[in-house]
């Protein structure tokens, strides 16, 4: 806290389960009391928040809101989404209005869109506040709140735990449901090391290469199961047409061999559904699944974007984003590379040696 306290920054103590809640506010008034730098952290979607925040006000105490993630009862939490985004909304606007320097933790572009129209409204100033987001997470939301004006703090997280601190229900600063963009990063001793980055040219050939393969499986697989159905099925009798032995094709005189063969086509067409569809949610460098899907937007807040559905590559490669519904001018889907983050993290390994 002396530490902190000299380089004129402040001592956030981070909040766990409702276990833990009344013993950590109770330590924050302590150290506030002793030391004044210290900043405490509210869970939008527990009900007892709104109480907390007044008294942490009135004892300007510097607040940082994030919505929660931890699996609690109804009894004490909020359940659904829309319940937890209204509390926030209602903490954040009373936090903006009477709080001492609160720190407003998501990624949620329309929270952070009604923030800033709030903090207009009320001729908040944006050196009152700030926001607090994840490093590779909304970074073009990042960049633009920066260019406007605004205070935005970016976490890194490090050390030999930082993956488990990005995917605990607690992590991200309980937004684990709109983290986009997260990255393998490792910065131990100094020296940096992440996964190798694929050439642009070299990352087309190899994700349609592996597409192209899994259709060649797919082929294979069916001309094999084809195989095994003349092989094994009805061989009718010739018939004698004309002084001419004609033979005839099973598919047509058998009943059961016609099921089979329209199964089989049936199976060939999953089979190339499901390389397609596993393809798509493959990231383009590197080819592994992408993880962790989280919808944004609103159809009753259309106007600030369409409802989509965002994936990304836990290796830090980049983010894919899936339109809901496809209108008249329809939204494609959409890879946007992290290209930039690499040659970040790079110089900041530079720095450190």
């Amino acid at each position: 806290m002396a530490a902190a306290k000299e380089a004129a920054s402040k001592v956030e103590i981070d909040m766990e389960s409702t276990a833990y809640t009344a013993k950590t506010l109770e330590a924050v008034r302590a150290l506030h009391r002793q030391h004044g730098n210290v900043r405490a952290v509210i869970q939008a979607y527990l009900h007892r928040s709104e109480k907390d925040i007044e008294d942490l006000n009135r004892l300007v105490v510097s607040v940082r809101l994030l919505k929660g993630a931890y699996l609690e009862s109804s009894d004490v939490a909020f359940a659904g989404k829309a319940e937890v985004d209204d509390s926030y909304r209602r903490l954040m606007r009373r936090l903006l209005n009477e709080g001492a320097y609160p720190a407003l933790a998501t990624h949620d572009e329309t929270i952070v869109a009604e923030v800033v129209k709030w903090a207009g409204e009320q001729q908040i100033a944006p050196e009152r506040f700030e926001f607090q987001m994840f490093y590779g997470i909304r970074r073009h939301l990042q960049q633009d709140l920066v260019r406007r004006g605004h205070r935005v703090r970016v976490y890194v997280p490090y050390g030999q735990a930082w993956f488990v601190f990005y995917a605990a229900p607690g992590g991200a600063a309980g937004q684990r449901l709109v983290c986009t963009e997260k990255f393998r990063l490792r910065l131990d001793r100094g020296n940096f090391s992440g996964t190798t980055r694929v050439p642009l040219i070299g990352g087309i050939v190899k994700y349609w290469g592996y597409f192209l393969a899994k259709l060649v499986a797919a082929a294979a697989i069916v001309y094999g199961l084809w195989r095994v159905l003349r092989a094994f099925g009805p061989r009718p009798a010739p018939m004698v047409v004309r002084d001419q032995v004609v033979k005839l094709d099973p598919f047509a005189t058998d009943l059961g061999f016609t099921a089979a063969m329209m199964g089989l086509f049936l199976v060939s067409a999953a089979l190339v559904a499901l390389a397609v569809i596993d393809q798509k949610y493959r990231c383009r460098t590197c080819l592994r699944r992408l993880r962790m899907p989280v919808s944004h937007g609103q159809w009753d807040h259309v106007l600030l974007g369409r409802p989509r559905t965002e994936y990304i590559c836990t290796f830090g490669h980049g983010t894919l984003k899936v339109p809901e519904l496809r209108l008249a001018s329809p939204e494609l889907v959409k890879w946007q590379p992290n290209d930039d983050m690499w040659k970040e993290l790079e110089e900041l390994s530079e720095l450190r040696k």
